[in-house]
This record gives structure tokens, sequence and C-alpha cells, in this order.
């Protein structure tokens, strides 16, 4: 048997993601025969309230269903209430199975508690063939001290190998692809660096505001929601060197080299803005917590130096997109001195959400007698409609059970994140206020090197 234990599975979390991404693999038939599904929580349910509230979370957040299937996923599932106490620990361990998975949707502050708990009742030992693993969610501390502190309390009873940190970002069939468009065509990765590439621009652009999320957003802003952890795994997979092999360590070695390499940042590399209205959301009060960020930095190591990143994040922009914009340098001869032809500049477009697809900005000419150009998209939705795809969380519930750690944060990468964030996580400089439903705030475009300019969302 194998026991996927879901500590708050009477929460938010849960609803939204967890039971419809565990639907989609029971749909899909990649669940083990003997997985059970153990529902944690501190409210005092009988099964049959368990049962109803998984049946209700399906129905309003995951499509198509199928009878069938729920009643399959159904019978997986048990409910066990627990207050945290040596003892509702102890319970738990006479009741696990050999071989489980114990994953954290808690609020950060209860990772340590619990992944406390389950080591001094036993529930991190590894026995024969059997696993323990240990799954928590961002974000993995607050400043790179309660990181470490972290760190230093889970590692007392689980092994880093027994850890899996979750980036939902990294479970996106379109994040995965960056991999793919990279290395697999032979045209391109000559052309990936600092000769070649004038700059590249990350963006994670929401339309929505903090949705009621007032009390925890005001202690977190955007540097730590999204900067500190989304951001940089986008970053680091568009910049890193190309593995040996897929395996998951070699992948996070690379990933980590992007980050060391990093030159140290200051606050005139991040401007922080703040959409109107924010400071009357429920459960904000009077706050310098910034809604958006945009930061510049540069990577000196032989591939990348001298091309500035840009990256920047923000809420109640003009529209919901998630970018990785690459230009190439323009071209350096006089061919078209005397004609009519701009060459301009090309880009690489990488959208991972929404609309999942890949565009080619080029120069071709104009048609006509007079020797000009105009500039056309070459464009190409990610999908194929016809394979299966599942959605991230499914994707690395997958993974978790099956040990590939690769789609998962390994320590060295949270460490190094908040090495490089730290210098302006307390910038003193006040936020810049921008219109809903803008492109952010005027402030953004002053970290722009010369001639560059932020790509209209």
């Amino acid at each position: 048997m194998i026991d996927l234990v879901i500590f708050g599975a009477t929460g938010d979390l849960a609803a939204r993601k967890l039971f419809p991404a565990i639907y989609e693999l029971e749909a899909a038939g990649y669940l083990p025969e003997e997985l059970r599904i153990v529902g944690v929580g501190r409210k005092p349910w009988s099964e049959h309230e368990f049962d109803k509230s998984v049946r209700e979370a399906l129905a309003e957040f995951q499509k198509n269903l199928e009878a069938d299937v729920v009643e399959r996923f159904i019978r997986r599932t048990t409910y066990r209430q627990m207050d945290f106490s040596p003892e509702s620990f102890e319970a738990l361990a006479k009741d696990s199975a050999p071989s489980s998975i114990f994953y954290l949707s808690l609020p950060p502050d209860a990772f340590p508690v619990v992944g406390t708990g389950l080591g001094e009742a036993g529930l991190a030992r590894e026995k024969g063939n059997h696993f323990r693993r240990l799954v928590i969610e961002k974000p993995f501390g607050h400043d790179l001290q309660s990181a470490l502190e972290l760190q230093a309390t889970l590692t007392k009873h689980w092994d880093e190998s027994q850890i899996l940190r979750i980036d939902h970002f990294l479970g996106k069939e379109t994040v995965q692809n960056i991999l793919v468009f990279r290395f697999a065509n032979s045209w391109l990765e000559p052309l990936w660096n600092a000769q070649h590439i004038a700059q590249v621009q990350i963006t994670a652009a929401e339309s929505i505001g903090i949705e009621g999320r007032g009390a925890f957003y005001d202690k977190v802003g955007a540097v730590r929601d999204m900067m500190q952890n989304h951001m940089m795994q986008l970053l680091t997979l568009s910049a890193l060197e190309p593995p040996p092999r897929l395996e998951a360590d070699l992948l996070r070695n690379e990933k980590n080299k992007v980050l060391r390499s990093a030159r140290p940042l200051s606050s005139g590399d991040i401007v922080r803005g703040q959409y109107t209205g924010y400071l009357e959301e429920a459960g904000v009060k009077s706050s310098n917590t910034e809604t958006f960020a945009a930061l510049r930095l540069y990577l000196d190591n032989w591939r990348w130096k001298g091309v500035p990143f840009y990256l920047r994040t923000g809420k109640s922009m003009s529209k919901k997109r998630t970018t990785i914009a690459v230009q190439f340098r323009e071209p350096p001869t006089q061919l078209f001195t005397d004609t009519h032809c701009d060459p301009g500049s090309s880009w690489v477009v990488l959208e991972l959400q929404p609309n999942e697809s890949l565009h080619l900005e080029m120069q071709v000419k104009t048609p006509g007698l007079q020797f000009g150009s105009r500039p056309v998209v070459l464009s190409t939705p990610y999908s194929n409609g016809d394979a299966h795809e599942l959605s991230a969380y499914a994707t690395l519930i997958l993974d978790a059970l099956e040990g590939d750690a690769s789609l998962f944060i390994r320590f060295d990468e949270v460490e190094w994140a908040w090495r490089l964030i730290e210098p302006v996580l307390g910038a003193n400089q006040p936020v810049e206020l921008y219109s809903v439903g803008s492109d952010g705030p005027a402030g953004q475009h002053y970290l722009m090197e010369d001639l560059h300019r932020w790509r209209s969302l």
C-alpha cells in the first residue's frame, strides 16, 4: 500500500488544485492501484462529511467529471482529524503505509511543526524498498535567514532527497518546453548567447488583484510572492547550460549555477509599484507593500556577459500573460543603407499563459518594386489538440509518486535565490502608484538600457 497523506485536506488549495489534480490522474489511469488518499485536518469531520467535501470540490473545480471515476476516487479516500500533538502523529504512524508521501497543504509556519512531528513519530524513516517523502509548497521562508532555519529544522529528520519543494510553474507543459525548444533545435543553440542576444524580458502579469487575500499579501508583496521563486525559475531555465542528461540533480546543478553567476543587486536595479485602490482592499493597512516589481539583472558568465535580463511581475495589470521574450541583436551591416529596408530586431517569444504558444518576430521584404521590409510574426500553438495534457499539479503529484525530483526545487536553489533577492527586499524606495488595468508604473522603463523598451502586454 502507498499513502498520499494531505495535511490541510479541508482547505482551499486542496479543493481548488489537489483533488482535481488527483482526479485527473485517476481518470488517466496513472494512480497505483494500492494508493490510499488520507485527508488530514483539524475539523471533526466524519468520513461522509469528508467525502462530501471532495465531491463538492470536484464538481466546482474540475470539468467533464465522469461518475465512475469520481466513485473510484472516493473509494481511495479516508479522513483523519489531527491536532499536531505528539500523540496524534504517533497514532498516524500506527496506521501509515510503508511507502508514504506527506503533502503539506498548510500555512508556511506549520511546515517545521508538521515536519518535526512526522520525523519524531518515525514517519521519515525509510525501510527496505519503501519510501517516505515530504512535499511542501512555497514560500520556502520569508527571507534568507528563515529559509535556512526551516531547512535546518526539516533536515533533523528528513534527508534533502526526501523533501520535494513544489513550484507549480515547473509543472506547466510550456515551462518544460523551454528545455526542449532550447536544446532540441540545433539551429537555435549556437545563437543563444551574448554574441547574438541583446536582451531577455520575462513577464508574469496578472489582471486580477489580491482577491481578498489582503492580510496575507500585505506581509509578502510581489518580490517574495513571485520574484524570488516563479521568476527565478523562469530565469534559470532560460539561461542554464545544457546538462549532460535530464536527471534531477544534473538539471538542478545547472539552474543553481545561473543563480550563483548573477551580479549582486542594489536598490537601483528594482522598481516597486502598487495599484491604485490597494489600500482599500480588505485586510490591508497603511502599507508600502508592492503589488508590482520589475528587476534588472546580469549574469556574469561566458554565455550571458553583458546581456540584461529584465523581470517584471504584477497584479491588476492590463492582461494575464506570462512570456519569455528574447531579442536578437540587429545585423551589423550597411547592406540596406540606401534602401527602404529597416532590418530592425528579431524576437523569439515563448508565451506560457494564457495562450500557450511560440512566436518568431522577423523582417521580410515588402511586396512590390520598392526594396523595403515589414515585420511578420510566425506563431504556433503549443498544444496539437491530440495528446491529453495534465495540469501542473497533476504532473507534479505524479512525479512525487514516481520519485522523479526533476521538477522540484532543491534547497541550494532556494538559498541562492534568496541570496540574490535579499539586497532589494528591504528597498527603502516608496512604491510608485499605477492604474488598475495598465502595464504597470512608468518607473519600470528607467531600468532599461539604451534603446531597450518593455514589450506591451
